[in-house]
């Protein structure tokens, strides 16, 4: 690597270190149209996309740093989120054999390489899965209707998802908020319950259910999701605060 190859790098990581993307972007560019093998490159354009939610594009770009050099840990880790993110783990099981083969004495690559080939692990109950969440098209519509408050259109999305793809955390949780608003308090907090029962580390998540909650006499049964949940995820007690307003004066 030469020295000026080495610095609009260094340049490039402290654009995005500061936030400024587009600075980043045409540099690393440019970087690229030298060099089509710059994995580092690819990396952080993935990087810089992960970070203005382009869950998609993200994907695309760590797995074409990986594709270039599957020794670098980072890369594999940034590709192994993306993964969780668009729930791609078994398409891209492949490539992470293919990294563990090439790189027989890294241990930290053969342990990524079992975790997600585990046939008795759920690596989407992951406590670092469950924590990126996930994304899907009909998801990111359906909360952008919500955002714009026309709740019947993301009414739809969420239910085409579940018909087309099946159930999961960010469905159930739309669908909660979607009754919530046309005040089915209870029905908004049983959705709400069965999104915590997929993904119990969503926070936003356990607000919804204590706000549905108080609004439909259910505080008590609220209140024992939270201690039945935090006492096997321990990060929950930061929330702990949050249960006041299940008891009642």
């Amino acid at each position: 690597m030469s020295d000026n190859y080495a610095e609009k790098i260094a340049k490039a990581e402290q654009d995005i270190d500061n936030g400024n993307y587009g600075d980043a972007m045409t540099a690393l560019i440019e970087i690229i149209d030298e060099d089509p093998n710059a994995a580092v490159a690819y990396n952080c354009l993935g990087f810089i996309a992960w970070k203005q939610s382009r869950w998609q594009d993200a994907f695309v770009l760590f797995r074409e740093a990986v594709n270039l050099d599957n020794s670098n840990e980072d890369y594999l880790n940034n590709l192994l989120d993306a993964s969780f993110k668009l729930h791609k783990i078994d398409d891209m099981a492949p490539v992470f054999e293919k990294a563990a083969l090439d790189n027989p004495e890294n241990d930290d690559i053969t342990i990524i390489h079992k975790a997600i080939t585990d046939p008795e692990n759920d690596i989407y109950k992951s406590a670092r899965a469950l924590d990126i969440g996930y994304w899907h098209p009909l998801i990111e519509k359906g909360e952008y209707f919500i955002k714009n408050g026309e709740y019947i259109e993301a009414l739809k999305a969420f239910i085409e998802h579940a018909d087309t793809v099946g159930g999961c955390a960010e469905v159930y949780n739309g669908l909660g908020i979607v009754q919530f608003n046309a005040k089915e308090y209870y029905e908004a907090f049983l959705m709400f319950f069965e999104s915590l029962k997929i993904n119990p580390l969503n926070g936003d998540v356990f607000l919804n259910l204590f706000d549905s909650a108080v609004e439909c006499g259910q505080e008590e049964t609220a209140l024992q999701i939270y201690e039945i949940l935090s006492a096997e995820y321990p990060q929950l007690e930061q929330m702990r605060g949050e249960t006041e307003i299940l008891k009642k004066k």
